[in-house]
This record gives structure tokens, sequence and C-alpha cells, in this order.
């Protein structure tokens, strides 16, 4: 398993109230992805008898995908017991397979003599196919900041920027909002921007063609990249600038990053800085910006505070 793997887990219960072997009990529900930006994973099942069941998995979008899929079972002698195992590649949507219930794995509820079966499944994202990613995104460089076939113009100043709106649409609900509500914007095919400076606009607008930021900026850039992620609900840029900044945490500059994300929705980056502050206290408490810091904004240090200095 590599460092950016991700680990998802659901759990869920069948019931029989009958033991005539009939296919009747069915259980949907949705994994929690919210650290894969953009993804969802649903779960459908349903008992074929008492030896065996089937299980769908559905993912959104249909980005080709590699994961290992497990399906544990834990029955009355509270043992889990592995029961499917595989590395799925190039997951497009629907992944369907059966599952034999584990011997041990049925018992019954000694109040109302219910057949129950406890499962789980466990979901190893290991990302999308990059070679495929490659080949989508290799495509669509070429119209980079080009006019050919644009529809639409982000003006910022003096300077047009062409774009092409599904691409804006695709990746940021914002967009896809101000287009679908026949806005100003997007009836003169202009885009006003007042608020963003020329050269973060384009490292963002190179992203959702590219599907990468190269070169990797320095802090201040990265951050600037996140705010506009942040305003127009670019998820993926939003988890690749906190990707980013978590490469760049030092003592020089955490506070400073702390500081400027605050707003933003990163909390794999505040989980690692706070474990950061408190395995560097004695270097963090000296900083000159520690006291303005804690001033301006205590709450962003209360864990800090509560972890490192306060008495156990």
């Amino acid at each position: 398993m590599s460092d950016e793997d991700i680990n998802m887990r659901l759990k869920w219960r069948f019931s029989y109230f009958d033991r005539d072997e009939k296919a009747f009990f069915v259980y949907s529900n949705s994994f929690d992805t919210s650290l894969i930006a953009d993804v969802k994973i649903e779960i459908f099942s349903g008992v074929l008898n008492l030896k065996e069941y089937f299980v769908v998995l559905s993912k959104t979008p249909y980005t080709p995908a590699n994961a290992t899929i497990t399906i544990q079972s834990r029955g009355y002698d509270k043992v889990e017991h592995v029961i499917y195992q595989k590395h799925v590649n190039r997951w497009m949507d629907n992944y369907s397979f059966k599952c034999k219930f584990h011997k041990d794995s049925l018992f019954t509820d000694e109040l109302d003599s219910v057949i129950l079966s406890e499962l789980q499944c466990d979901i190893t994202w290991h990302g999308y196919d990059e070679s495929e990613r490659d080949i989508i995104y290799g495509s669509l460089e070429q119209f980079i900041t080009a006019p050919d076939f644009s529809d639409m113009v982000i003006v910022i100043g003096e300077k047009e920027i062409p774009v092409h709106k599904i691409i804006l649409a695709a990746y940021s609900p914002v967009f896809l909002a101000m287009f679908k509500a026949n806005m100003t914007a997007s009836v003169n095919k202009r885009i006003i921007v007042t608020d963003i400076e020329v050269d973060i606009m384009k490292k963002v607008i190179d992203f959702m063609y590219t599907g990468v930021i190269h070169p990797v900026p320095d802090i201040d850039v990265l951050i600037s990249i996140l705010e506009v992620a942040d305003k127009y609900e670019i998820m993926t840029l939003e988890k690749l600038c906190e990707q980013k900044l978590l490469e760049k945490v030092r003592i020089g500059n955490v506070l400073e990053i702390l500081d400027r994300t605050s707003l933003f929705r990163v909390p794999q980056l505040r989980q690692t800085i706070t474990s950061f502050l408190v395995k560097n206290k004695s270097s963090i408490i000296g900083l000159e910006g520690f006291a303005d810091l804690h001033n301006r904004k205590p709450e962003l240090l209360f864990e800090f505070i509560i972890n490192g200095i306060a008495p156990h």
C-alpha cells in the first residue's frame, strides 16, 4: 500500500426472518468518500440464499481507477473471516461479484430467532489509472489558452484568456451553475474576474486541461491557487494543493500556512500541522509570529495548546 492509498470501510447486517432460503433482503448505502475529491461510491447488496449473496459497487465519475476490495464477515464467535478479496484494475462504473457466506458468519438472535450475518466491505483506493488520464489530458492540453474552438473568454484587466465552457463546467459546480442560469457571463461569452491575478488564473485553467500543476509553485502561489479552487469549488485542485502544501511544511513556514489556509477545506493539512506543532513545540512557541497568530486566531492553536503545552 502506497502513501497515497485511501481506505474506506462500510459495515452492514443481513437479517433473515425466514429459513426457506428465499432471496428477499437487500441493502444499500454510500461510502464516505470525502477524502477522494469528486468520487462517489455506493454499495448495493442482496441475499441469493443462505449460502451466497451479491454485491454491486457503483462509482462515479467513470474515469478508470484501481482499487482493492475486501469483504469480511463476523460471526457469533466475533472472529472476522475474509471471504472475498480482489484487486480491481480499470474500475469504470459498476463492479459486481458474488460472495459465499462463511460457515461461522450466520448466527441466530437469541431474542427473536432471526438469522443474522454481519458483513464488512473495505475498499483501498489506489487512485485513477494514470495511463488513461494521460491519454485524456494529452488530448486536451493542446487547447490550453488557444482560441481554436473556444467558446468563452476569462477577462482579467486587459488580458483575455480563451477557454472552453464545457471544461470549466466539468470541473467547477460554480461555473456550471453560472452557465445553466443563463447569467450575463454565459450569454456574453465573457467572465469578468477582478479578484484573481492573471498568472494564478492561468495555472488554475492549466490544471483543468492537464490535471497537474507544473512546475510545482512556492507556498504563496499554492495558497493563491487553493483560494481560487475554493472559490470555484474545484475539489480535485483543492486536494492537490493540500497535498503539495503538506510536502512544504517546515518550522519556518508552518504558522503562515496554518494562518493563510484557515478558511479552506484542508482537513488533512490541518491535522498534519497540528501534529507537527506538537512535535516541534519548543521551537514553535519561540517563533516571532506565534504570539500574533494566537492573539488573532486562537482557535487555530487550540489543539496544539491542549495537546502540546497544557499539563495532562
